[in-house]
């Protein structure tokens, strides 16, 4: 049976899934990157970004989430750590305010919280979750028409200045998030911004350690 986002998560995890597709994106962008002023003086387009996500291999990162949202007085932040192993295992660790996890591992998906302890669940009864992590197959094997299947992409800057928006295309992950944002600097991201339909928004900063 299909089963709806909201009615399995709570408000943490939830903004954690919603901000995913920006971090796993963000995660590839932290490797060492060969377009736009590398070898062959490419032209910066999605193009040639794709072609480098799909040689990454494994990023862990710190991370550091500014998450306002309508029913509280005050930001909320977050801190922690971010971990990719290709092909298809993401994790994100919170350590403060409190710890807390979302890991997605081939075909499966663990939340753990202090309330609920770690439940395991598979994407197949999730659809917007299974649309998720699609497109982040899609973006690890450089599958730029995938990609534009599941968001409306617009890439804009220089090498030494860029943004790259996303607005999701499929109807479930629509009526979730309304646009990401990734901007950086040469092959260095600097920040992620999720806007989400309730009105939420999050501002990630991420620091590559493994570097």
């Amino acid at each position: 049976m299909k089963r709806p986002l909201r009615s399995i998560l709570g408000m943490h995890s939830r903004a954690w899934l919603l901000a995913a597709t920006g971090v796993m994106l963000s995660l590839c962008l932290l490797a060492p990157l060969a377009f736009a002023g590398g070898a062959g003086g490419e032209k910066f387009s999605l193009e040639t970004l794709m072609r480098a996500l799909a040689k990454v291999r494994s990023i862990d990162a710190a991370f550091r989430e500014n998450r306002v949202v309508e029913i509280l007085n005050e930001p909320v932040i977050l801190t922690g750590i971010l971990r990719y192993r290709a092909p298809d295992y993401v994790k994100k660790q919170v350590l403060l305010p409190r710890r807390e996890s979302i890991e997605i591992n081939a075909e499966e998906l663990y939340i753990d919280t202090p309330e609920t302890g770690q439940r395991r669940l598979r994407l197949d009864d999730y659809p917007a979750i299974a649309v998720l992590v699609e497109s982040f197959r899609a973006t690890l094997a450089g599958d730029v028409a995938s990609l534009k299947r599941y968001y409306r992409t617009a890439l804009s800057g220089t090498f030494d200045s860029w943004r790259l928006r996303l607005v999701p295309a499929d109807p479930a992950m629509a009526e979730q998030v309304k646009s990401v944002a990734i901007s950086g600097r040469h092959a260095r991201v600097l920040n992620i911004t999720t806007i989400e339909t309730g009105g939420a928004r999050s501002v990630m900063t991420i620091t590559p350690t493994n570097r």
